[in-house]
């Protein structure tokens, strides 16, 4: 059934723990990004936002939070 709605890979974050992430992941991804946060220092922790709840490296909930 069709709803009008179009898949927007922009818009779009994906999570996998870093010990996970290889160069399959990179393909299977294609091109959507790895969610992300960035400390003030700028350091980058990975991780996505569902429904303004974090998953992710223990860094980046705390840093969400």
């Amino acid at each position: 059934m069709k709803v009008g709605l179009e898949f927007q890979p922009i818009q779009s974050a994906c999570y996998i723990a870093e010990d996970h992430q290889d160069e399959e992941w990179d393909q299977l991804r294609d091109g959507i990004q790895n969610g992300s946060i960035a400390t003030d220092e700028g350091v980058v922790h990975l991780g996505i936002s569902t429904c303004n709840n974090p998953t992710g490296s223990e860094q980046y909930v705390k840093k969400y939070l």
